[in-house]
């Protein structure tokens, strides 16, 4: 079994990693997506800085769900700070919040219309090449969980981190 604690700062890390790959540049969306992992590898090179950073989190859950979930992120790292984005995970919600000025750095939803969205205006950043250049090992996860993660990106690049293994119930 994998020790929660390191998976926690796995975890810590590779939003921090994404975190520092975002950018609202609007420029950005031009950029392609080798060039930005190019620019990434260079920063990640650099020496990272204490100075204040907040990780936006587009996400359809409430105020406690999200605590529960992200809170000891917020309460472990001084200079990082999470903040819920709350919207109904449909892309036309998305587009409302890009519309206010808003761009997340994370997006929670389980809607594939919305995921497919994001890939179609080029507004996913795959995370292989960061997995490969960390010593973050993808065979601690579920495979049938990275397998399905994958199978939302029609290039089958892993285009999200597999958190649990979602349910349906019938009720009779």
């Amino acid at each position: 079994m994998v020790n929660k604690r390191w998976f926690g700062w796995l975890v810590i890390g590779l939003l921090f990693t994404l975190m520092t790959s975002c950018s609202t540049n609007t420029d950005m969306h031009s950029e392609s997506q080798e060039n930005r992992l190019e620019n990434d590898q260079q920063d990640n090179k650099e020496e990272h800085s204490s100075e204040p950073v907040t990780i936006k989190i587009a996400i359809g859950w409430d105020d406690q769900i999200f605590d529960s979930r992200f809170g000891e992120i917020d309460k472990k790292l001084d200079n990082i700070n999470i903040e819920r984005i709350p919207f109904d995970t449909t892309w036309g919600g998305l587009e409302e919040i890009f519309a206010s000025g808003v761009v997340p750095d994370i997006v929670v939803s389980i809607h594939y219309d919305t995921i497919k969205e994001l890939l179609d205006a080029d507004l996913i950043y795959p995370l292989d090449d960061l997995i490969a250049n960390s010593d973050f090992n993808l065979e601690d996860l579920n495979p049938a969980l990275v397998s399905y993660a994958r199978s939302y990106d029609p290039e089958g690049r892993l285009i999200g981190m597999p958190d649990g293994v979602g349910f349906k119930a019938f009720i009779l």
